[in-house]
């Protein structure tokens, strides 16, 4: 079973930056996220270091215990926050976080880099 809302988290890559860019877009990323996020939804939203997504940058992850944790590629902070704040609404509503890709917004659909079950509870 999921925890209440307060433990979703949202980490945002600070490393990750296109080929030949010197521009990290994760703070970018990050701030508009938070600006969309409703206060009611008590989502924290954080910057974290190499998520692995290098060769698709930048990395996006939400996870919260008990419930499925993902990690999205290929993010811009021109393009998709929007989408990201739209998953995070339904991500909330899911007391496993489980959606399918077909569930989660348009702009999303083919850059989940990976979808991590829940750690069984102890």
């Amino acid at each position: 079973m999921a925890s209440d809302n307060s433990d979703i988290t949202i980490t945002v890559c600070a490393d990750c930056r296109r080929k030949g860019a010197r521009a990290r877009p994760g703070r970018l990323i990050g701030d508009a996220l938070a600006a969309l996020i409703r206060p009611a939804m008590r989502v924290h939203v954080v910057e974290g270091r190499c998520m692995a997504a290098c060769d698709a940058p930048a990395a996006v992850s939400i996870q919260s215990p008990g419930r499925t944790t993902y990690l999205f590629q290929a993010i811009s902070a021109d393009g998709d926050v929007p989408a990201l704040a739209e998953f995070v609404a339904l991500y909330v509503l899911r007391p496993d976080g489980l959606t399918r890709e077909a569930e989660r917004p348009a702009l999303l659909r083919g850059k989940t880099r990976a979808r991590i079950a829940p750690a069984p509870a102890a």
